[in-house]
């Protein structure tokens, strides 16, 4: 069976010789009369004929006529490939073989899908890209059918899914899960700044404002010193003018070495007036003051070492050698046997490193001719009572020396308004009164 596009162009090929011969064309095996095959072959008519038995065309315009009257029936073979047009599968091609490989009446000289179209889609079979489907549906365009189509809607982005379900059809360059044609830094913003990392001059930020992008900053972080070390890792990023290994920003005296502090005041001692120190906080460094410790009776001795230290006497006389100065002392010239007397130490921060001036003063305990226990007791002016038994700690003249200090010493600005010493037979006492200065 011929095709449509066949018929057509039998239809086209032979129009203008079917007018021709609309009007005498005999009937098919029928017998003509003389007249008739006349009329048929004459006028040149015979050139464009062929018998239809065999498809062989006339010499004359008499072999014409004789066919004709004998019955036999006129046909065209308008390719010229001697096969009548009645029986030719493409009579408007020259196919002499007849060729038809998908037998569908259609030769394969006319036949559009020569080799057949399994899925009708008007593609032949050899040539068919989506076999049993329409090669002819091909939304995106990309030469592969739809139902062979992975990606029939396309794959802009080309990580393989289809633009209809992928959520991010145009790409997603910087990972962040917005498609790029929406994404405003579709190329990332690695510092964060709003500008895309395309066109953004340091991508990966400039931390100190330098114009250099801090991947290949040598000193992403600034090099506010200078020194070619970077800020993040330099011990000293404001630099160290004094070489002391302490920053200039924290540096307490520029001037000098800031770990040298011999008084452990927190002032180095290149920036210390005082860089030995001043105990008794008169402005002089103790290694240049006389008095370092003070002179609270203003006799020119230092108070460690005066013997008196509430009452100027720059000779210290101690006649009876009791330790006390004659300014201080009750029995300047001696005493009877036994005697007990006190008096006080120059006062001075006992804790001087944990950060705050608690200074105080001891207490100094003197004691002649007593050889049996006896025991201490001592009154200060702030209700603080402090005792202390002696069993066997002392000389065998019977004298007794002692410093009471730490805990029960007498704090600053406070007096020792009782002192005495009883039991082994006695009760003995010093009233004088003396104050922590």
């Amino acid at each position: 069976m011929r095709t449509r596009t066949g018929r057509l162009r039998h239809v086209v090929s032979s129009v203008l010789m079917l007018v021709l011969l609309a009007a005498v064309l005999p009937l098919a095996g029928s017998a003509q009369s003389n007249g008739e095959a006349a009329r048929a072959c004459n006028g040149g008519g015979f050139a464009q004929m062929v018998r239809s038995d065999d498809g062989s065309r006339f010499g004359n315009v008499g072999e014409c006529v004789r066919y004709v009257a004998a019955g036999g029936v006129l046909d065209q073979d308008v390719d010229g490939d001697g096969i009548p047009d009645g029986r030719d599968n493409c009579d408007g091609v020259m196919n002499p073989g007849q060729e038809n490989t998908d037998g569908d009446g259609a030769g394969n000289a006319c036949d559009l899908t020569p080799n057949g179209d399994a899925d009708g889609d008007g593609v032949d079979n050899v040539v068919d890209r989506c076999e049993g489907f329409d090669d002819s549906a091909d939304t995106d365009g990309d030469g592969l059918p739809n139902n062979c189509d992975l990606t029939p809607n396309g794959d802009t982005d080309g990580d393989g899914i289809d633009n209809a379900v992928d959520l991010t059809p145009t790409g997603d360059t910087d990972g962040d899960g917005i498609d790029n044609a929406v994404d405003a830094t579709p190329n990332g913003d690695t510092d964060g700044d709003g500008v895309d990392n395309a066109v953004d001059p340091t991508p990966n930020g400039d931390t100190d404002g330098d114009g250099i992008d801090n991947a290949v900053d040598p000193t992403p972080n600034g090099d506010t010193d200078g020194d070619g070390v970077d800020n993040a890792v330099d011990p000293t990023p404001n630099g160290d003018t004094d070489g002391d290994g302490v920053d200039n920003g924290a540096d307490i005296c520029g001037a000098g070495d800031d770990r040298v502090d011999t008084d452990r005041d927190g002032t180095p001692d290149a920036c210390d007036q005082t860089p030995t120190g001043d105990t008794d906080g008169d402005g002089i460094d103790n290694a240049l003051d006389p008095t370092p410790n003070g002179d609270t009776d203003g006799d020119g001795v230092d108070d460690l070492s005066d013997n008196c230290r509430t009452i100027s006497n720059p000779g210290q006389q101690d006649t009876d050698g009791d330790r006390t100065g004659d300014a201080c002392d009750s029995t300047p010239n001696g005493d009877e046997i036994p005697r007990f007397s006190y008096n006080l130490t120059y006062a001075y921060d006992q804790y001087p490193d944990d950060g705050f001036d608690e200074k105080i003063c001891g207490v100094e305990i003197t004691i002649t001719g007593v050889y049996s226990p006896f025991t201490i007791y001592l009154t200060y002016s702030n209700g603080e009572r402090v005792s202390l038994r002696v069993e066997a700690a002392f000389a065998l003249d019977g004298s007794y020396y002692r410093v009471i200090s730490g805990g029960s010493a007498l704090p600053l600005g406070e007096s020792v308004i009782e002192a005495r010493a009883s039991g082994g037979g006695v009760n003995l006492s010093d009233s004088i009164t003396r104050t922590c200065r």
